[in-house]
């Protein structure tokens, strides 16, 4: 078998480029998030006064924060789901439920790893937290506005 891409024999000749592209494509979007993540705790330590944990330390915990809270708010979501569901209530006021009671789980989870992986006082990873999570709500919000504006400027001048 010949071990160059595309060439006949080879394990990798019979792959679909689009599956290719479609994998590439993903993973570079999920580089870009994991950056976005790590830029945005980093400048949260350092506006709430923390101490700045390196890059890789940053990127270890928050895949393990990442990993916590899609459990922790997994369930969650599937029990404020299943209540609503059987109380006969709207589905969609069960996904604004599921995020403001996911808020403070997310809060509690992200502080604790925070604490012990980087081993700063549950107070400060608090703070970090808060920092953290308003910085992006703020960008959200920009965001929100932004295309609120857009669609406004095209139904106006369409």
């Amino acid at each position: 078998m010949s071990p160059l891409p595309g060439v006949r024999g080879s394990p990798t000749h019979n792959m679909n480029p689009q599956f290719v592209t479609f994998l590439l494509c993903g993973a570079f979007v999920l580089v870009v998030y994991l950056a976005f993540e790590v830029l945005v705790f980093r400048l949260a330590c350092r506006l709430a006064r923390v101490d700045q944990p390196t890059a890789g330390r940053t990127l270890g915990m928050t895949f393990a924060v990442m990993l916590a809270v899609f459990v922790a708010e997994g369930l969650l979501a599937a029990a404020v789901e299943r209540a609503y569901t059987v109380g006969g209530f709207p589905l969609w006021e069960a996904g604004l439920v599921g995020f403001f009671l996911g808020l403070p789980v997310h809060m509690a989870l992200a502080s604790v790893i925070h604490s012990k992986m980087m081993g700063v006082r549950l107070t400060d990873a608090v703070g970090v937290w808060f920092v953290e999570k308003s910085m992006k709500l703020g960008l959200m919000g920009m965001a929100a506005g932004m295309v609120g504006v857009v669609i406004l400027v095209q139904r106006v001048g369409g």
